[in-house]
């Protein structure tokens, strides 16, 4: 069974997130952690946010226990103006994705590896996504 939820990445975060993870995983709010750290590691610039704002960007995700990206695949970008934004709203999260292959995502606990191990994540990018400010 999946959970479906609508959220605010973090206070200071105005893009939307669409969550798909066990319920546990949404119980103990990983998905909103994880995206948290993802977004906060786009660190989009003042032109990138004005040009993807409302771009939706799509990945699933499997982590290792230790809290690394094992794998990651950016499955949809919709709603992209043009296939110029379409690359970069990929190429933001993909630079996001790629520094946690290396370093591990903060505050997991590895006893819940299960709820947090797959999860979909879906991206609202645009306004404060990612460190933007205006």
């Amino acid at each position: 069974m999946s959970v479906h939820a609508r959220i605010s990445l973090l206070p200071f975060l105005a893009g939307l997130l669409l969550l798909t993870a066990s319920p546990r995983a949404a119980e103990v709010g990983y998905p909103t952690l994880i995206a948290g750290q993802l977004a906060t590691a786009m660190d989009l610039s003042r032109e990138e946010g004005k040009a993807l704002e409302g771009v939706t960007v799509k990945v699933e995700l499997d982590l290792e226990p230790g809290g690394k990206v094992r794998d990651a695949v950016i499955v949809a970008v919709e709603k992209a103006r043009s296939e110029e934004d379409r690359r970069s709203a990929s190429a933001a999260l993909g630079h996001a994705l790629d520094h946690f292959r290396s370093t591990p995502f903060k505050g997991l606990d590895s006893d819940d590896y299960a709820t947090w191990g797959h999860m979909r994540l879906t991206f609202q990018l645009g306004l404060h996504v990612g460190g933007y400010q205006p």
